[in-house]
């Protein structure tokens, strides 16, 4: 089953169908880009691609609108994948940062001890009479 898109025509109402133009399956770069996205960067061509091979026909027009709506879901796909490794990263971070503070406290939960031990130490010296 081929579908193509139709349009309603002021005389009559009547059907027709736009002028085929063939959407190229390469499109060119919408710039700005880093190059760390590639498997993103396919969606516009891949599904002109799968349209092309089916028979399905554009006008330019609707192509064009086509390709806006795809490359807008891939930038905010990017946009949600650059914002999940921001995420994931600050998390490694905040993880690093929190075992760190652990040995922190537990280097100085021995020293505090070892210095209760020295007092304790001296107190029973002080009390025995005994100084070394």
């Amino acid at each position: 089953m081929v579908m193509t898109p139709v349009s309603q025509r002021g005389n009559g109402g009547a059907k027709a169908t736009p002028k085929s133009v063939r959407i190229s399956a390469t499109t060119p770069p919408t710039g700005g880009g880093g190059g760390d996205d590639d498997a993103s960067d396919t969606l516009v061509p891949d599904v002109l691609e799968v349209l092309n091979e089916n028979g399905v026909n554009l006008d330019k027009e609707t192509g064009e609108a086509l390709q806006k709506v795809l490359r807008s879901h891939t930038l905010r796909t990017q946009g949600l994948a650059r914002g999940r490794d921001i995420s994931r990263l600050a998390v490694r971070e905040r993880n690093a940062k929190i075992g760190e503070l652990q040995a922190r406290v537990t280097a100085l939960e021995a020293e505090l001890e070892t210095q209760k031990a020295v007092i304790a130490n001296l107190n029973w010296q002080k009390e025995t009479g005994q100084f070394d």
